[in-house]
């Protein structure tokens, strides 16, 4: 799909303080979701999960934005 073709989450809300920006999910935003889904930090939010488990749960979070908007924010660093 070329980048053109692919949907985009434009016009969507983003809170954004002095050290932390919430917003829409991205494409981008994958590597570090996996990153993250592979890590002991993950005790508390379902556990670890292979790269296919977290490639599903990704696009579910992706599919929500697309069919009913915030309903999971992710969070990067702000500005500081």
């Amino acid at each position: 799909m070329t980048q053109a073709m692919r949907p985009q989450l434009i016009g969507l809300p983003v809170l954004e303080t002095e050290r932390l920006v919430l917003r829409a999910p991205m494409a981008t935003d994958w590597p570090a979701f996996l990153s993250f889904r592979h890590s002991a930090r993950t005790a508390f939010v379902g556990g670890t999960k292979n790269a296919h488990q977290a490639a599903e749960q990704f696009a579910g979070f992706l599919g929500h934005w697309m069919d009913a908007g915030s309903v999971y924010r992710f969070a990067t660093a702000g500005a500081a």
